[in-house]
């Protein structure tokens, strides 16, 4: 059954807390658009339900949405520029390719949302709840993210250059080749996280926690990357932390002194156990004993 939003609100009659909004096209910045998200902003303050509405491609920029229950909608596309999604329900919500700069999120629960390709761009999501999310291929350069929970989230190929995510959860986390130069991680929980092919220029690490075998990163450069080397062409990096200096290279993820004779045992003195020699040489430089 299809209820008639829009009648609702032009014969101005109080919105019930049980109206559903699940067919709604919201036009582009005209006189009507306007009109009818000023009844959307009606519809949550009177906790009508919205889960499951189709609201993609709207225009809702610097609408007031704070705490509304957006479960499972269809913001695809959406125009949400500087709006208020404080402690607003989000999960399993489709907000792919949605432009969500300056957007004000603290405190919302994003838990399975899809925000592929979303523009996130100095967004603040301190406190907010994305575990499992799809962050895949974002622009979160300059987002506030700190003690956000990442668990288990896809963040390939996202841009988080100037992002701040001191204390974050980015437990299982998957940062593959995601761009965080300059990036603050500082004291974030990087235990199981994939940061393979991740650029971290200039980023600050210090304090993130690896786990319980490696202990906390160390020092002003906690992280060394070296690449492309070895048979596959593939990107080492060493980790200097509280319980040693510690390599991920491949499937490889143990100490140095381990990586050294995996790599003597595997390559001999070939070319690429030359080069790995080279690079080991190279990481002792960087933290002596």
């Amino acid at each position: 059954m299809k209820i008639s939003f829009f009648n609702r609100f032009s014969d101005t009659s109080p919105l019930e807390s049980d109206t559903s909004l699940l067919e709604i096209d919201i036009p582009d910045n005209t006189a009507e658009g306007v009109r009818i998200r000023r009844a959307l902003e009606i519809a949550v303050k009177s906790k009508s339900n919205l889960v499951s509405a189709d609201l993609s491609g709207a225009n809702l920029r610097d609408a007031t949405l704070r705490g509304a229950n957006l479960r499972d909608v269809d913001l695809g596309g959406a125009n949400l520029r500087d709006a208020d999604l404080r402690g607003a329900d989000l999960r399993d919500a489709d907000l792919s390719d949605a432009d969500l700069r300056g957007a004000y999120l603290r405190g919302a629960d994003l838990r399975g949302a899809n925000l592929h390709g979303a523009n996130l761009r100095c967004a603040y999501l301190r406190g907010a709840n994305l575990r499992n999310a799809n962050l895949g291929d974002t622009n979160l350069r300059g987002a506030n993210l700190r003690g956000a929970n990442l668990r288990d989230t896809d963040m390939r190929d996202a841009d988080m250059r100037d992002a701040y995510l001191h204390g974050a959860n980015l437990r299982g986390a998957d940062l593959g080749c995601a761009n965080l130069c300059f990036a603050d991680l500082g004291g974030t929980n990087l235990r199981g996280t994939n940061l393979r092919g991740t650029y971290l220029g200039s980023t600050n690490l210090h304090g993130a926690d690896l786990g319980d075998k490696f202990g906390k990163l160390v020092g002003d450069r906690p992280v060394l990357t070296v690449g492309p080397i070895g048979s596959r062409n593939d990107t080492m990096m060493a980790f200097g932390c509280e319980k040693g200096i510690f390599v991920r290279s491949g499937c490889f993820f143990d100490s140095l002194e381990l990586f050294e004779a995996a790599v003597s045992d595997a390559h001999g003195d070939n070319e690429h156990g030359r080069a790995y020699m080279n690079a080991i040489a190279l990481i002792r430089t960087t933290w002596p004993e």
